[in-house]
């Protein structure tokens, strides 16, 4: 078989499947939720589908985000699964329209943006051309639809404008529906904070060594919350969640160190999150290991500010990789 038989068999494939894809997805009667957004979706995916698992079926597709990944989950993961109460997707961007095209064949009921900041540089280029990477997931909501906003992100909060969806928002902002406040996290001791919202305040316990993992948390809560998960569920599942390998992640050598491993994804703009949890630490002598800096616009210089914040922190710092 020749290269161009190939390709169209290929391309004939890939159609079918999109095909079946829009099948499964016009049949099913479960509550598509749709996340994204340039960091926090992927624990905000993991950490929500482990709600709601608790109350209903639930099928989560987390770090494949991409069409190919939508398709399969579609096609062939629903299939297998049986009827379903809840789809939680995590849609990510990689490059200019990526996402309207997973948008509209998920067709959400909910879309969720946590963030917006300056990834896949070379693509984007400018923050407002990611803002408008991530809308179009809010855009692709019905009448009806539920978007759950980031109220401290003003390129998130824009996306509420012009449409028939209902809208929620959270943050530490004293206008959020569900506001955020007495956040508090210093390794060992993990991350708590209260939610208030309209039905009163919850305490939130969680798993996570840092601080900042209280937006991906209330992200999840909010939207839980919204589709009527019972508070004290929200209470209790949050509390027993597993954080997701290599996203803090804490590993613990029995007499040895702790090492809290944030290897998963390393742009410029979260390093200070990251920095910042090890400066609140009580664990006694530290250690900071940096490997290679993702998707970053700029010269070598960056690797040697990296090493002065870190240094800063941290009794040690070690590099690894090219930039050593």
């Amino acid at each position: 078989m020749n290269a161009g038989l190939r390709r169209i068999r290929k391309d004939l494939g890939q159609r079918l499947k999109i095909y079946r894809a829009r099948r499964a997805r016009a049949r099913s009667k479960a509550t598509f939720i749709g996340v994204t957004g340039s960091s926090g979706k992927s624990t905000a995916v993991s950490l929500l589908g482990h709600i709601l698992a608790g109350h209903g079926r639930t099928y989560t597709r987390v770090l494949a985000n991409t069409i190919n990944s939508l398709v399969s989950t579609l096609y062939r993961h629903m299939n297998k699964h049986g009827e379903l109460d809840y789809v939680v997707f995590e849609a990510g961007a990689s490059g200019v329209d990526t996402i309207r095209p997973m948008a509209q064949l998920l067709k959400p009921h909910v879309a969720v943006v946590t963030m917006v900041q300056l990834e896949h540089f070379s693509s984007f280029r400018a923050l407002e051309n990611v803002a408008r990477e991530k809308r179009a997931l809010v855009e692709a909501l019905g009448p009806g639809g539920l978007a759950v906003l980031n109220a401290d992100d003003p390129n998130v909060l824009a996306m509420a404008s012009g449409g028939v969806h209902r809208l929620v928002t959270f943050g530490e902002s004293e206008t959020a529906d569900y506001r955020v406040a007495d956040i508090s996290a210093a390794y060992p001791r993990t991350l708590s904070f209260t939610l208030h919202w309209r039905a009163g305040v919850l305490k939130l316990k969680t798993p996570f060594p840092g601080e900042h993992f209280w937006l991906p948390t209330a992200a999840a809560a909010a939207t839980a919350l919204e589709l009527g998960v019972p508070a004290r569920m929200v209470e209790d599942r949050i509390a027993a969640f597993e954080p997701l390998a290599n996203r803090c992640r804490v590993l613990v050598v029995d007499g040895g160190p702790h090492f809290v491993v944030d290897t998963a994804k390393a742009p410029w703009h979260s390093l200070p999150l990251a920095f910042d949890m090890m400066a609140r630490s009580t664990a006694g002598r530290k250690r900071i290991v940096l490997g290679q800096l993702s998707d970053f616009a700029g010269s070598n210089a960056k690797y040697a500010r990296a090493y002065e914040s870190a240094r800063e922190i941290a009794d040690q710092v070690i590099y690894v990789g090219e930039h050593a």
